[in-house]
């Protein structure tokens, strides 16, 4: 466990570009683990969850169950806030068709509870892959500046 503190709540997460850092971050500090970092309605980290590595369901298929869901909308004020969720493996292997549709299910279920998912960043600490990018690339983070929105999304 690495000694240096978490990253500091209200840290901007209002773009890929910062939620990626965000995800190199967490991998440089833990070289496995699943974490939801939820944010605020301006997009800035108000809490992260985490979990490390041990016996358990995959964190983001975790949260389909509802009373998952029922208490992070009690994090979230109704209507704003979002969730993004970041897995640290060892080996890195990009999303399969499965991984895509728990995203998408998950994106649905949110959404109508009047949460955004921002995407589900998984992660090696060198190669990356935005499920949001693999999914919807028109839509996904549409807040970034339009050079940010074409650089390097997905994984090499």
């Amino acid at each position: 466990m690495d000694p240096r503190p978490p990253p500091p709540p209200c840290r901007p997460v209002a773009t890929f570009g910062d939620a990626l850092g965000l995800a190199f971050e967490l991998a440089d500090r833990h070289p496995t683990g699943q974490f939801v970092a939820l944010t605020d309605g301006r997009r800035r980290l108000a809490r992260l969850v985490a979990r490390l590595p041990g016996p358990g369901p995959d964190l983001t298929i975790d949260l389909m169950e509802s009373r998952h869901q029922a208490r992070l909308a009690g994090h979230l004020i109704e209507g704003r806030g979002g969730l993004l969720a970041i897995s640290i493996t060892a080996c890195f292997a990009p999303f399969s068709a499965a991984d895509l549709t728990v995203y998408g299910r998950l994106g649905s279920r949110l959404g109508r509870r009047g949460m955004a998912l921002l995407d589900w960043i998984r992660t090696d600490g060198d190669l990356y892959q935005s499920a949001a990018w693999a999914t919807d690339p028109p839509s996904a983070w549409p807040r970034d500046p339009p050079d940010e929105r074409t650089a390097s999304h997905g994984w090499p």
